[in-house]
């Protein structure tokens, strides 16, 4: 189960929220997610921001679509993983904003997964 500690490589929501948090992203659910978010899992953004999403899913489910975003990258694209967590921006995301979400990402617990950037 997501979240649960132990062995477990999949990061929960809450350890998540507290990840950005610390980087300055104070993240919510978006409106338009509400209904879909599967309850272990959830699509974030900062409110009123829509540059970028943070998705928490499962391993698998975060393995199945990364290379679809490793293919679709483009000058406006920047995309980030750690295990079952993904940031997506297609809309340009300044410099400064990335370091924040690599730091963000790279502060969650380590678990044996690293930090992937696509197209890198």
């Amino acid at each position: 189960m997501a979240g649960c500690g132990g062995e477990s490589r999949t990061y929960s929501v809450e350890e998540t929220e507290a990840a950005f948090a610390a980087h300055g992203f104070d993240l919510e659910v978006p409106s338009q997610f509400v209904e879909s978010v599967d309850p272990e899992g959830a699509v974030m953004a900062q409110p009123g921001d829509d540059r970028f999403y943070v998705v928490v899913t499962t391993d698998d489910e975060a393995d199945d679509v990364w290379p679809d975003f490793e293919r679709m990258q483009d000058a406006n694209s920047f995309d980030a993983r750690r295990a079952n967590v993904a940031v997506f921006s297609d809309d340009g995301m300044p410099e400064r904003d990335r370091g924040r979400v690599l730091a963000a990402l790279e502060s969650l617990p380590d678990r044996g997964d690293a930090v992937m950037i696509a197209g890198r």
